[in-house]
């Protein structure tokens, strides 16, 4: 099942809201299924939409890219810090 949304998931991205790019995210995180093509759609995705996410949806979402994509998180990191939204100084401010 894990593998056939994995292929497909490109499909739907272009409809996703910023909320959905976290939640999507977390679930699929929570799985023991991995699979690099999901965390590079994902970030592919959010990354063309960043002005989009709210800094809180935005954290949201690297961190549960993060753990989808498991030790190897060097280029990920990068991706995410070259196109990441504004951030609060404060993060109990929540989002901007």
């Amino acid at each position: 099942l894990f593998s056939t949304l994995s292929r497909h998931i490109h499909r739907h991205l272009a409809h996703f809201e910023p909320m959905d790019f976290a939640r999507a995210t977390r679930g699929l995180a929570k799985a023991k299924y991995r699979d690099d093509r999901v965390v590079h759609a994902l970030a592919k995705w959010a990354g063309k939409r960043a002005s989009e996410f709210s800094s809180y949806d935005w954290a949201n979402f690297t961190e549960a890219a993060r753990v989808l994509r498991g030790k190897n998180t060097q280029l990920l990191d990068e991706r995410f810090e070259a196109v990441a939204p504004p951030m609060p100084s404060d993060p109990r401010l929540g989002p901007s």
